[in-house]
C-alpha cells in the first residue's frame, strides 16, 4: 500500500510538473522538437529527481539508523535479520 501511496504521488507531482511547463513544451515543439525528443527530455528530468531523491533518502535513513544503533541494544544501522 505504501508503495502505490509513493507511486501515486510521484505521479501527481510529475503530472503538475509538466502541465506547468505546457507552454515551454510547445515552444520547443515550434523550434522543431519531436515529441520523442519532449518525452526523452521529462522522462531523463524525472529520472534525475528520482535518483537524487533516493540517494537523500537512503543517506538520511542510514543516519537514523546509526543514531539508533545507540538508543537500542543490540541493532546495527542495517539490521536486516527477520522478527520470528
Amino acid at each position: 500500500m505504501a508503495l502505490f501511496l509513493a507511486a501515486l504521488g510521484i505521479y501527481g507531482v510529475k503530472a503538475y510538473l509538466v502541465a506547468s511547463r505546457t507552454p515551454e513544451i510547445g515552444i520547443r515543439m515550434a523550434l522543431g522538437a519531436t515529441r520523442r525528443g519532449i518525452l526523452i527530455y521529462m522522462l531523463r528530468e524525472g529520472a534525475a529527481l528520482t535518483l537524487v531523491g533516493l540517494s537523500i533518502g537512503l543517506l538520511l535513513a542510514l543516519a537514523a539508523g546509526t543514531v539508533l544503533q545507540g538508543m537500542i541494544y543490540g541493532v546495527s544501522p542495517t539490521d536486516r535479520s527477520a522478527s520470528p
